[in-house]
Parts: C-alpha cells; structure tokens; sequence
C-alpha cells in the first residue's frame, strides 16, 4: 500500500530508461525524480508490461552494461501495479495511438495514482484531469515549490 501522505507517481519506461542508460540530455531530470524518491517527497509505482519492455531495451537491445542490476535496484524502490483484464480491454478499445503507452496509462489510472510521469507527454493527449501526464522536470518543480 503507497503511503497517503506523498504523491503516488507512475513512471513509464521512457524515463526508466534515460536513468540506466545516462541517456543525454534527459538522464539529468529523470534521475532527480529518484532524488525525490529518496528524499522521501514521492513513492513511485510502474507496471510490469513497462518493466518488461525496460528489460527489452535495456538488455536485449541496446546491451547496457549492468542493465540487471539497475533494473533490480529500481524494482526494489518501487511499488508493481497490475492493469488487469479489464484495464488492457479498456486500452485497447481506447483512442490512444499507442496501445502500449494506453496500457500503462490505464494501470495509472486503475490503481488511483496521481501523476504519471513520461518523457512523451504529446503520445498522452487523451489524458484525463484525475491523472496528469507530466514530464519529469514538471514533477521535480512541482515537489521543490510544494
């Protein structure tokens, strides 16, 4: 259970990824969002279709080294949503472009979070109020002057 008192934050792969992989110039924000994490100011959940496709990226793909055991220590700081049944048809029957990016939106959504955080804010247009999309320099502002 996410404690109530910090904002829950669903990160998508995109940011996850600029983390392990230092990827320049996004890694600088994105790792401030685990900064804020630490600092105890959020609690960050994702789902494990993103963690799978992370895993995808990171390992098969573009073979970062130590991949493994990054993914690792960021499975250990984060709470592991599930979309369910429901979520994924809901998803698939949605408007989204990217029915990827519409899976991790509804797992957001299903589970009460209350940002999801990406890199790709434009792929998020159908975003409803009760769940912004917001890059991961607007979390860091928005925790720095709260």
């Amino acid at each position: 259970m996410l404690p109530k008192n910090i904002p829950s934050v669903f990160i998508d792969a995109d940011v996850f990824f600029d983390i392990i992989s230092g990827r320049r110039p996004f890694f600088e924000d994105s790792v401030k969002v685990l900064e804020l994490l630490y600092k105890g100011n959020i609690a960050i959940t994702t789902s494990e279709s993103c963690l799978a496709n992370l895993i995808y990226l990171a390992i098969d793909t573009n073979k970062i080294p130590n991949a493994s055991s990054k993914i690792s220590s960021l499975i250990a700081s984060c709470t592991i949503l599930c979309c369910g049944k429901k979520g994924i048809l809901e998803a698939l029957a949605s408007a989204f472009k990217d029915k990827e990016d519409a899976v991790q939106y509804y797992t957001a959504l299903y589970n009460d979070i209350d940002y999801f955080v990406t890199r790709n804010v434009k792929d998020y247009k159908l975003a409803v109020k009760s769940l912004p999309v917001i890059t991961p320099t607007e979390l860091v502002e928005m925790c720095l002057t709260h």
